[in-house]
């Protein structure tokens, strides 16, 4: 059995309502611990330690202001769910300071910011991490050696990814995701950056050619996109391809089909499983109708992945075990950056084709 891991002390900048989920998954990762809360109000720092009590250990100190949290010598780690238009601000004085960081998608509103805040934690020897719980699932490892399994499998052809959520009154007259100043990108940094991650991930971190949006995307009055729909091409013969859709005008939705030569892999709750504690995707093969085409009798096996933590923890514990690698003299895991760089990039890409009224926009030569 390995050794326990030693803790990490975490400071979350910002009181987001999405730092409550990850509250609850640092409870539950072994070696992670909540030290500080930021906020530019401390009193809603501290209702949110108040609120979050079941979940944090006593003494969590409520901070006046991020570059309070930053400047705490008992942090680690920060966690960052600032609006987008604020990482690279933050994400550089955490840096400067010698602190991992954790940060919310998309990681940035252009390449250029991407490419300050990858210097900047290079140079200071830290981690960085965009928070797609998704990636670090167990289930996740198990759909991979399934695609994996060429003989079986075959290769992957195309992936259909969906996003969709509906947003009340409060979320389209008040969301930071809708407001032009705070997180620009919206649909298409929020949902899409799912779809696109999970594209990515089939296509094992490949590079599309082209990325191309689909006509009937919807823009809000500031010019935030709040739904959209694109098709990602990559290279070879015959071409493969993935279809995404997200918005925040429709019904919650979350399907991913991975499609090989062979075998059908399905998921209906790729984002955010339906039981956190025992997520399903389905295998189909011998894709058939029976005679007369009355039915469809293809071979379906749902597979079940049992878990003891949420994907979440799973994804904290990942990051912490490359924060002590560090600490122990190593090198930050450029694999993470590398993921959350050519995410963003493909996300820009299918932003950029919105609204230049879905033009072809390369994103890898040939």
């Amino acid at each position: 059995m390995s050794a326990p891991r030693t803790t990490l002390r975490v400071g979350i900048i910002c009181c987001a309502n999405i730092a409550k989920k990850t509250c609850i998954a640092i409870s539950i990762a072994e070696g992670m611990e909540v030290v500080a809360v930021g906020s530019r109000d401390v009193e809603k720092a501290e209702f949110f330690i108040q609120k979050m009590s079941e979940y944090l250990k006593p003494g969590v100190a409520a901070c006046n202001g991020y570059a309070a949290v930053i400047a705490r010598p008992d942090v680690d780690c920060v966690y960052i769910p600032l609006p987008t238009s604020l990482h690279v601000e933050w994400v550089k004085k955490a840096a400067a300071a010698g602190k991992h960081v954790m940060l919310e998608k998309p990681i940035a509103m252009n390449l250029s910011e991407v490419e300050e805040m990858v210097n900047a934690c290079v140079a200071a020897n830290v981690q960085l991490m965009d928070g797609t719980m998704m990636t670090h699932a167990p289930r996740t490892r198990m759909m991979e050696r399934a695609i994996a399994d060429k003989a079986n499998f075959g290769d992957v052809m195309s992936v259909t990814a969906t996003f969709t959520f509906l947003g009340n009154s409060a979320f389209n007259d008040n969301n930071i995701r809708i407001r032009k100043d705070l997180d620009g990108l919206g649909a298409t940094g929020d949902l899409g950056w799912y779809c696109i991650r999970a594209a990515l991930w089939a296509f094992r971190w490949e590079l599309p050619e082209t990325v191309m949006a689909h006509p009937g995307s919807d823009i809000n009055a500031q010019g935030v996109v709040v739904s959209g729909s694109a098709t990602l091409v990559w290279k070879g013969s015959p071409k493969r391809k993935a279809t995404i859709d997200f918005g925040f005008n429709r019904p919650l939705n979350q399907t991913l089909q991975v499609a090989g030569k062979s075998t059908t892999l399905t998921v209906r709750d790729y984002v955010i499983p339906t039981n956190d504690r025992a997520s399903e995707f389905e295998l189909a093969k011998n894709h058939a109708l029976s005679q007369y085409d009355l039915a469809d009798v293809t071979q379906r096996e749902t597979k079940v992945v049992k878990t003891s933590k949420t994907q979440e923890a799973y994804m904290w514990e990942t990051f912490g075990d490359s924060v002590r690698d560090i600490k122990r003299g190593g090198k930050p895991n450029f694999n993470w950056f590398q993921i959350a760089v050519v995410t963003q990039r493909v996300v820009l890409a299918v932003h950029e084709s919105i609204i230049n009224e879905c033009a072809i926009v390369t994103v890898a030569s040939s």
